[in-house]
């Protein structure tokens, strides 16, 4: 995994980067909790656009983390995955399968 330097950068014009670098740190430190139970899925669907989840986005997500009311989770229903929003009162007959941690989106 790249290893990046990790700082602090405004948004704009006139922002100085290099003497404000802290630290470094692998993505994989940054992006991923649980290493042990974390994969990467690729988005295939606009279904999640309002999340900030676009059509070709790679999700890392952690098998065996409990969701909580809101978070977006990879679920199997009626024998599909599907990714979604997370609610304690679905109706819908779900099994999760992991917790998305973070979005990966790569610019051209």
């Amino acid at each position: 995994m790249a290893i990046i330097k990790k700082g602090i950068i405004e948004a704009g014009f006139s922002s100085v980067v290099e003497g404000e670098m802290e630290d470094t740190v692998t993505l994989d430190e940054y992006l991923i909790e649980n290493k042990e139970s974390a994969y990467m899925l690729r988005v295939e669907t606009d279904s999640m656009n309002d999340a900030g989840i676009l059509r070709g986005d790679l999700i890392i997500v952690e098998r065996g983390a409990t969701p909580k009311s809101g978070d977006i989770i990879v679920a199997l229903i009626d024998g599909h995955y599907h990714i979604q929003h997370f609610h304690k009162n679905n109706r819908d007959e779900l099994q999760v399968e992991a917790v998305v941690k973070s979005v990966v989106r790569k610019y051209k």
